[in-house]
């Protein structure tokens, strides 16, 4: 897997990993009310834990790809010459010129 992969499938996982946090957290049930809504029922439409074991795996992966491309960032030398020094020099001020 390339690190540019590795990238797109990290901003994946993420996308993938709220919409099951939102599913855990608000839609796993499904509610109705009998009796003119003096009661309500509670029926899992899915099973909260095995969300929350989706969304835990999703998260390692996430995790173990984010510290696989750091490794390898570590590693890899660029080959650029930048002059930092000119760069990040102050402005030199230019004098008024006269009038």
């Amino acid at each position: 897997m390339t690190v540019n992969d590795a990238l797109v499938l990290i901003k994946a996982l993420r996308q993938r990993q709220a919409s099951l946090e939102s599913l855990r957290d608000k839609v796993s049930t499904e509610d109705r009310y009998l009796y003119a809504e003096k009661e309500k029922i509670q029926t899992p439409k899915y099973d909260v834990v095995s969300v929350d074991e989706k969304v835990v795996r999703i998260g390692n992966a996430i995790l173990d790809l984010d510290t696989a491309i750091k490794r390898s960032n570590a590693k890899t030398e660029l080959d650029i010459t930048i002059d930092r020094g000119d760069l990040l020099s102050p402005l030199e001020r230019s004098a008024p010129e006269p009038v």
